[in-house]
């Protein structure tokens, strides 16, 4: 037997094992579609679990995190930040500043440049995500920590927290009031991807559920229309996206006809 198809297996149970969900917000989901955001917090059952390769990509996240925080005091790590609807772990805080880890592929990691306010708007979700925490913790700061997963390369990012604690108030106001409808009234909400540079779709645990009771201008549907018209040769990396959107459409078709 292969390792890597011992390594699937181990990994499929634990993702398997149950969970229970605590019916809040997430803070890691800040900044993502609405949508999303109110199916994961119901806990529905995704149409599109993590693949093999996925669960993977997931386990060296998180051993990347248990380096780092290794370094530091139980205290420091891990720190819960609860509300009445809002729940989730900061990875670390030390002093006046929350941090949050986020380990990356290598070759986005190395076109990261940002600098100003460009460094909050191009990780908006990310810093989101710390904005809860540093308010939930009256910090003052808030700083995000890069990691290559290659080569184990570092960027770390810091900002003042009240400069932009106006974001994390109005995410929690629209989702507030989009629980409400969506619990007295099944009212649920558009569609429409906010994180990953729009692009999110492509990773949602819910996409074909999604596409399915959507019009034909999905952002899946467009998306692959464009790459499949496009007049250019599409390269290995856009062909792999072509497949991924191929088979969130036709998941959603299966879903359509089960149905009916």
């Amino acid at each position: 037997m292969k390792i890597q198809d011992l390594v699937d297996g181990h990994l499929k149970e634990e993702n398997d094992k149950p969970r229970i969900r605590s019916g809040k917000i997430s803070p890691s989901s800040l900044g993502r579609c609405y949508r999303y955001q109110i199916w994961y917090r119901a806990d529905l059952k995704p149409s599109n679990p993590p693949v093999k390769r996925d669960l993977r990509v997931f386990k060296i996240g998180n051993i990347i995190h248990e380096w780092i925080q290794g370094y530091f005091t139980d205290e420091q790590v891990e720190v819960l930040c609860e509300e009445e609807d809002v729940k989730g772990y900061c990875d670390m805080v030390l002093g006046d500043t929350v941090y949050d880890i986020k380990s990356q592929h290598s070759g986005s990691f190395h076109y990261m440049n940002a600098v100003g306010d460009d460094v909050f708007n191009d990780k908006f979700q990310n810093w989101l995500q710390l904005l809860f925490y540093a308010k939930h913790l009256k910090k003052e700061r808030m700083q995000l920590v890069f990691v290559s997963k290659d080569d184990a390369c570092m960027k770390e990012y810091n900002l003042e927290v009240k400069k932009y604690v106006r974001y994390l108030e109005k995410e929690l106001d629209v989702l507030r009031e989009l629980w409400v409808q969506y619990k007295e009234d099944g009212v649920i909400p558009s569609g429409e991807p906010k994180a990953y540079g729009g692009k999110e779709c492509r990773y949602c645990q819910f996409a074909s559920k999604c596409v399915a009771i959507s019009e034909d201008d999905h952002p899946v549907r467009t998306e692959l229309a464009i790459m499949k018209n496009s007049t250019r040769k599409l390269t290995k990396k856009q062909l792999s996206t072509v497949m991924k959107l191929e088979n969130i459409v036709n998941i959603a078709e299966a879903i359509n006809k089960k149905e009916k």
